[in-house]
């Protein structure tokens, strides 16, 4: 979360007045020690095992979300996620109607949403409302200038199959953020 200079300098000094006898600047600094080895790749069983190796967890745990089902799952799952080692249940909601007014996508469109955050999909809901009711959302896709850290695009992996007309296409994916070079951004 951003936040300004002066709220920053408050908080540094409540904890040089509070935490005089942690050592809370030296843990803040960067360590160059050696680091633990990385994440095998791959889709293999030996290879989602060895990923559960690093992970402090009991075997309840790993039960669940390494079960039959996502196990059987994996190979399709590689087009969705890297360093596979499972699924979880959660929550989903639907939204909408959105009304869009846009270069590659037009009409009315419900989404769903994956949550655990109370009133979320409510809050959607009514911010939807709103904007169909005034006539919808319109947008523009004025360049490619920057990155798309908050892109869901299913069917995007190596082997996958992918509209290619667009990247905004709804038929390929779903834009939830947009952040320009300059640091500005777009929800």
């Amino acid at each position: 979360m951003a936040t300004d200079f002066n709220r920053l300098q408050n908080f540094l000094d409540y904890l040089d007045d509070v935490h005089e006898q942690l050592d809370w600047k030296n843990g803040l600094r960067p360590k160059h020690n050696a680091l633990p080895p990385p994440i095998p790749r791959g889709t293999d069983e030996e290879t989602i095992a060895a990923r559960w190796q690093v992970l402090p967890v009991d075997d309840a745990a790993r039960e669940v979300i390494a079960d039959d089902t996502s196990m059987s799952l994996r190979e399709r799952f590689r087009c969705n996620v890297e360093n596979f080692i499972g699924t979880v249940k959660v929550p989903v909601g639907v939204a909408g109607p959105l009304r869009i007014n846009g270069m590659f996508a037009q009409g009315d469109y419900y989404y769903p949403l994956a949550t655990t955050e109370a009133t979320l999909v409510a809050s959607y809901n009514r911010g939807a409302r709103v904007i169909s009711e005034a006539g919808g959302c319109t947008t523009v896709l004025a360049g490619d200038v920057g990155e798309l850290p908050h892109v869901s695009q299913p069917d995007s992996g190596p082997g996958c199959s992918q509209d290619k007309t667009h990247p905004a296409s709804p038929k390929s994916s779903f834009v939830v953020g947009y952040r320009t070079h300059n640091g500005g951004s777009i929800a």
